[in-house]
């Protein structure tokens, strides 16, 4: 019917075939709009490739769709990078917290780029430094900037956790907060260069 329906309109604004017998009706409803398919304006072969688009393209995506079960629940490591200004600090300080390893270590030769790895089951960070880049200052600080502004992780004892962070002189944003709806407890803490980090445990 997609196909058979704008070529039935233009049919009837089509001048009669005089020559077109009765004969052709027997051969099946296609044959009887051939005449009027050789005279039919190249709109609406345009109409009719969208037609097809919106009754056969859509359906079938999301069909596929439906058949995928991945979610990012299912993909296992947490992996985030950030861009830094020093990045022999960072590390320090990132595989001392977090119980990382650096598993590589990239230096381009001109001194532009430097790239550290860190890894641990779990979790994966890369840290980069570029020449080029810029820090953020205190009036654009990263809540106030489109775009990520924390990364998150859940913790297993979270109390012992926020005293080690404190004898460690590591600046903490907020105290544990309990919040009731999500049945958690958290605190944010900034890392040596202002970006922010949460640290949660459910109840």
């Amino acid at each position: 019917m997609v196909l058979l329906t704008p070529i039935r309109i233009f049919r009837k604004n089509t001048k009669p075939d005089l020559n077109e017998s009765c004969s052709g009706r027997e051969r099946g409803d296609l044959l009887n709009y051939l005449p009027a398919l050789a005279k039919t304006p190249l709109i609406v072969f345009a109409f009719i490739g969208l037609m097809n688009m919106a009754f056969i393209t859509i359906p079938v995506k999301a069909q596929n769709q439906e058949q995928s079960g991945a979610t990012l629940s299912d993909q296992g490591e947490t992996f985030f990078a950030l861009s830094v200004k020093d990045i022999e600090k960072m590390e320090t300080w990132y595989t001392g917290l977090f119980n990382l390893t650096t598993i590589n270590r990239i230096d381009v030769p001109d001194g532009s780029v430097t790239i550290r790895l860190m890894h641990r089951p779990g979790l994966m960070i890369e840290l980069l430094k570029h020449n080029q880049a810029k820090a953020r200052d205190d009036e654009n600080a990263s809540f106030k900037l489109h775009g990520l502004f924390k990364a998150g992780f859940t913790i297993s004892n979270i109390d012992d956790l926020f005293k080690e962070i404190k004898s460690r002189n590591i600046e903490t944003v907020t105290e544990i907060i309990t919040d009731d709806l999500t049945n958690s407890r958290f605190f944010i803490l900034k890392d040596p260069e202002g970006n922010l980090i949460q640290l949660w445990q459910k109840k």
